[in-house]
């Protein structure tokens, strides 16, 4: 059984369709790669998959339950947003905690509301355990005013990973990072999410070609999808792309 399924999804904005039948599954382990144009209805589709959007028809599931299902409790649904661990381009940094702080919080109050057993010292340590390998050991006290747009998308990251999600999804999670430094945190990314299902937006076609699917969003619809050789083979929308930014002319 697929970990994700998403069937006929919907969203439109002031009588705007924003996305337009999408459906695809996903399985448990698998990388999948969502790219288009900008306002192709990419991050809007992330969004309703991690509930900050609500769509207008369609189905959601993980491990075969209708995350959609009009009689969850209100409870539930809350619990529904355990299943996905976003990083967003804006990182979401809470500006009065320190790098460490905003790492470890989630789990945290997870640990508390969920009454888990878990001590706020092993939540600690596992938290700076991430950050060490994010190469940020030395601003782990540091303040989100105070580190710079690469180092506040590494804590998102770690934050991310420290809450241990069932399905990670990253919307250009390395937007913000300098060449040298997008290899090294693309690669302790490549070594942290080792097995774990994830979806990925990415500006740079190169850090998703080794994604198990790659689905080609256009006008709010899946135009294509495939592995990166077969789409490349196939010479359509994500060949375009493809060739585009390898002239230095792709913005996804």
């Amino acid at each position: 059984m697929a970990i994700l399924e998403v069937a006929q999804l919907e969203k439109s904005f002031g009588g705007t369709k924003v996305l337009r039948d999408i459906s695809f599954s996903l399985e448990e382990g698998q990388a999948l790669s969502i790219i288009g144009s900008s306002g192709s209805g990419k991050t809007t589709l992330l969004r309703c998959l991690n509930f900050l959007e609500t769509p207008d028809s369609g189905r959601i599931a993980v491990r075969g339950r209708n995350l959609l299902d009009g009689s969850l409790s209100p409870q539930e649904r809350r619990r529904n947003r355990l299943h996905f661990g976003l990083v967003f381009q804006d990182f979401n940094l809470f500006p009065q905690y320190t790098a460490l702080e905003n790492v470890t919080l989630a789990r945290r109050l997870l640990a508390n509301s969920e009454r888990t057993g878990e001590t706020p010292e092993a939540i600690r340590r596992e938290g700076e355990a991430l950050l060490e390998q994010m190469g940020l050991g030395d601003r782990m006290g540091h303040y989100p005013h105070q580190l710079s747009g690469g180092q506040k998308q590494r804590v998102a990251i770690a934050r991310i990973f420290l809450k241990d999600p069932p399905i990670l999804i990253l919307d250009e999670a390395t937007s913000a990072l300098d060449s040298i430094t997008e290899a090294k945190i693309q690669h302790a990314f490549d070594e942290l999410s080792r097995g774990r299902t994830t979806l990925i937006i990415a500006h740079r076609l190169s850090t998703i070609r080794a994604a198990h699917r790659i689905l080609v969003i256009r006008d709010g619809r899946i135009a294509e999808q495939g592995t990166h050789q077969q789409l490349l083979a196939a010479n359509g929308a994500y060949a375009g792309l493809y060739h585009t930014q390898n002239l230095g002319e792709y913005h996804g």
